[in-house]
């Protein structure tokens, strides 16, 4: 991808104007920030995977809550088991080879990307609003009712919804050629896949610039129904785990399926703080130029 966008920068119009050699050497510069930032993450990962729930103790308090877990582990990081301690480490490197890449890549970000929140006047406003769970709820924010459906409906409206959708002869339904952003603010869905950047497509069907969220200035509902203690469950939880990981691992060749889902499940969930601790900001927001023009300038 880098080399193919290196001769994308250098024959447009706007191509860098300090030789082509030094272009070529920050380049090498970002591919291999890029490559150590993979490597840590990786090994965090790896060393994540290891952490049991034995290991969900600081100072000789348990947690049950890996996310509760991880916030007093970041203020004392001296009364961990020695998993944990490998774990913070780890984590700790990641965060810095990502941010040194994130530092390098910034200047080369050419296009703008949606914020998490509404534009002005709704910047108080999250973009999406996820409602995972048994049932769907309803979103009392903004006076929205959301789709509420009982926990005992949600098995024959996902039976229904799954064997409409998966009729012989068909395809995926508004998969292309709808813009759906236009007159569309809810996603369902009805079927998870075990790949987490399908689902994130999916939801990016209705979340794009210019959306009716944007118009309306509300949030995108994301529904995730499942059926509890039944396998929905299970791979819902193994696949909402590892999207975070798809944030922080990058370009990691997932392969999540049925045989591999009862192990990734016996895993400590990776809370989301510790991965928005290592997510690229690279969004863009607006700001003047001198001569009064709106310019992109990447968040700090």
């Amino acid at each position: 991808m880098l080399e193919r966008f290196g001769r994308i920068a250098w024959d447009s119009p706007r191509a860098p104007q300090r030789g082509r050699a030094a272009f070529d050497e920050e380049l090498r510069t970002l591919r291999r920030a890029l490559d150590d930032a993979q490597r840590r993450a990786v090994e965090l990962d790896t060393a994540w995977g290891r952490l049991g729930d034995d290991d969900l103790v600081v100072g000789g308090r348990r947690f049950a809550d890996v996310e509760a877990w991880w916030r007093a582990a970041r203020e004392n990081p001296s009364a961990l088991t020695q998993i944990a301690t490998t774990v913070m480490t780890r984590h700790e490197m990641a965060r810095r080879a990502l941010k040194q890449a994130e530092a390098l890549l910034r200047p080369w970000v050419i296009r703008h990307l949606k914020d998490r929140r509404l534009p002005a006047p709704h910047s108080d406003t999250p973009r999406r609003v996820k409602f995972p769970g048994r049932a769907f709820l309803a979103d009392r924010t903004n006076g929205d009712e959301g789709i509420p459906v009982a926990a005992e409906a949600v098995l024959p409206f996902l039976l229904a919804a799954r064997a409409t959708t998966y009729a012989a002869a068909s395809r995926a339904l508004f998969a292309e050629g709808v813009d759906l952003h236009l007159n569309c603010r809810q996603a369902i869905h009805h079927d998870l896949c075990w790949n987490p950047s399908t689902l994130e497509q999916r939801t990016g069907r209705v979340d794009r610039i210019g959306a009716k969220c944007e118009r309306a200035g509300r949030p995108i509902h994301v529904y995730l129904p499942y059926v509890a203690e039944t396998q929905d469950e299970k791979m819902y939880r193994v696949v909402m785990d590892r999207a975070r990981w798809f944030s922080v691992v990058m370009g990691e060749q997932y392969r999540v399926d049925e045989n591999t889902a009862e192990k990734l499940a016996r895993r400590v969930p990776f809370p989301p703080s510790a991965a928005e601790e290592l997510r690229f900001a690279l969004h863009v927001v607006a700001r003047e130029s001198h001569d009064g023009a709106p310019e992109g300038q990447a968040a700090p």
